[in-house]
């Protein structure tokens, strides 16, 4: 399961807690193991060529192998009727790679570039078996599906996020209680008269949940990330791909995002905003609480969470 291993499972424990002891989830530690391990979209369409030339090898050297009894009873030549096969199929293997060198757009837009194993998944299989060796559970792993989300009295701030496995980082490493912090899923849950950190996915449904969240509560909504432009250059950030949206999609992303962003959305892909490590996360947030910026300008104006080009 994405090449784990014990020692694997303990430098990835350790480079989320990082020297600070941060908690992280399952969700986290899954898109940690899945970074630099998914394939490309150049890669799935190489897989698909090579598919279809090894069937066509297979099937010629049945051909072969029918044919062969029948050649040796008849008058036809056996070399000529072998070499007609291998000439057929060259033939069809370079009709083939024509074929996929004309599709390869349409191709590219139809692929999916997603996680084999979802995060229930791996606790199931990864923790239970690490629990039967070693008696505890991963170091600083946390259940995201199991852990409760703390409930704030009096609420100086929100936090929404639709990612479950984000709010629940936020909560295992006591930012709810050290800043009191309200953890919510959506806009519509946030409390009133408070302002409100909105994190997404860069992806067309967090950019919708973005500009809801502005016409919802105006000023107070203040944008965390992921913004496209946060992610799409960026060499460290896990992208993920799926088929590109249709014109009417395309055309229905909601205004403010540059022509870059638009058409990198449009083609498909995205990254999660659960794939972003314990500490990045938890640093972007703070940094992001009106206590720490001494509100220079309007919140939606500013991008608080940013991933390194190197």
């Amino acid at each position: 399961m994405h090449g784990l291993h014990d020692v694997r499972v303990r430098k990835l424990s350790a480079k989320l807690r990082t020297a600070d002891d941060l908690a992280f989830t399952y969700t986290q530690f899954i898109y940690a193991t899945a970074r630099n391990r998914l394939s490309s979209l150049n890669g799935e369409w190489t897989s698909s060529v090579v598919g279809w030339a090894a069937g066509i090898v297979v099937f010629c050297y049945f051909l072969v192998l029918v044919s062969l009894p029948i050649t040796m009873l008849g008058s036809l030549s056996t070399l000529w009727t072998i070499l007609a096969l291998i000439g057929c199929g060259v033939a069809l293997i370079v009709v083939s790679v024509i074929a996929h060198l004309v599709r390869k757009p349409v191709m590219l837009q139809k692929i999916r570039i997603s996680l084999d194993v979802a995060p229930a998944d791996l606790a199931e299989g990864v923790e239970t078996r690490w629990r039967s060796v070693y008696g505890e559970p991963i170091p600083g792993a946390v259940n995201d599906d199991v852990a409760p989300l703390p409930y704030t009295d009096h609420p100086r701030v929100a936090v929404v996020c639709p990612s479950r496995s984000v709010l629940v980082c936020l909560a295992a490493n006591g930012f709810a209680d050290r800043y009191a912090v309200a953890l919510v899923h959506h806009p519509d849950d946030a409390p009133p008269g408070v302002p409100v950190l909105v994190l997404h996915d860069a992806s067309p449904a967090g950019v919708a949940l973005m500009a809801y969240a502005r016409a919802r509560l105006g000023p107070r909504a203040r944008d965390v990330g992921l913004a496209p432009r946060m992610v799409m250059d960026s060499p460290k950030a896990l992208i993920l791909h799926e088929p590109a949206l249709s014109a009417a999609e395309a055309a229905a992303l909601p205004p403010g995002l540059s022509e870059r962003e638009r058409e990198w959305l449009a083609y498909g892909w995205w990254s999660p905003i659960a794939a972003v490590p314990p500490r990045r996360l938890l640093f972007a947030v703070e940094r992001a609480l009106p206590s720490h910026r001494g509100e220079p300008q309007a919140g939606h104006d500013i991008g608080f969470l940013t991933w390194p080009n190197a």
